[in-house]
């Protein structure tokens, strides 16, 4: 796609109606597949590359857009720089962030796997990090799943994650058809996995049993009574019916006892 073609369409997308989805990254051919994969599903997109733009659209909190997409070498001033700006504004007039999944932040990044940098990132308001190296249809149906967020059930359920090759306990939390948060004890993980990498998980609940692939699509580190946890926020890589079924099984099984628990 040439960069005129590009143009035509930008301006075209962007009065569809108010856009839903911003995305704030200098021209590129990267660029360019995102906006063709996520025009598929979603045409209220708005392209910029200011950062002053960006700056803007995160400091509404009434009625924001679903998700902005904020890139680096922005003009005027950069990505991080706009979210550092846009939370003082909000902090001095005493307004509140919008959360997930009224609005999704998606940062382009190279950080996959320095804990510390991502949890101040995520301070500053990123609920998502996307990477240029990831195959792109990945990445837009990441990005759209925004939209239309799964529901999801608070319960408990037994895990095993594989990470270089040294099965590690932990349990899951927070389950939904598409994903989940794990946790492990941290002095159990030799390396923290990568973001965007796959890992071997097994999930346990009674008689059910699932072993199947999982994108690590977060993570972050939190201090506990017991000590260090790593939170692997997981996307499940498995589309087969038998996988679902079984999945299904364990969700509603788990979230039904923990309501006849919380009832007593």
């Amino acid at each position: 796609m040439t960069a005129a073609h590009e143009g035509r369409r930008i301006r075209h997308t962007s009065g569809v109606r108010k856009a839903r989805i911003i995305i704030a990254e200098p021209p590129s051919p990267w660029r360019s597949e995102l906006i063709e994969a996520l025009e598929r599903e979603e045409p209220a997109i708005r392209i910029s590359e200011y950062g002053h733009e960006v700056r803007r659209a995160l400091e509404e909190v009434v009625d924001p857009p679903k998700i902005i997409v904020i890139g680096s070498r922005l003009k005027g001033i950069g990505g991080l720089e706009a979210l550092y700006q846009a939370d003082r504004t909000l902090i001095l007039e005493n307004r509140t962030r919008p959360p997930w999944p009224t609005r999704t932040i998606s940062l382009i990044t190279e950080v996959r796997s320095d804990t510390e940098m991502l949890d101040l990132l995520r301070r500053r308001g990123v609920t998502q990090f996307i990477y240029r190296d990831d195959p792109i249809e990945r990445t837009a149906a990441m990005v759209l799943a925004n939209l239309k967020p799964t529901a999801r059930a608070l319960v408990r359920i037994d895990a095993v994650a594989h990470l270089d090759d040294i099965r590690i306990p932990g349990a899951v939390y927070d389950i939904s058809r598409t994903g989940a948060q794990l946790v492990l004890a941290n002095e159990d993980v030799p390396r923290p996995p990568m973001i965007g990498s796959e890992v071997d998980i097994e999930l346990t609940f009674r008689s059910r049993c699932l072993a199947c692939k999982a994108v690590v699509r977060r993570l972050l580190t939190k201090n506990g009574s017991q000590g260090m946890r790593l939170v692997l926020g997981l996307q499940f890589a498995f589309s087969d019916s038998v996988s679902s079924d079984v999945l299904d099984g364990i969700i509603g099984e788990a979230a039904e006892e923990f309501e006849l628990v919380r009832e007593l």
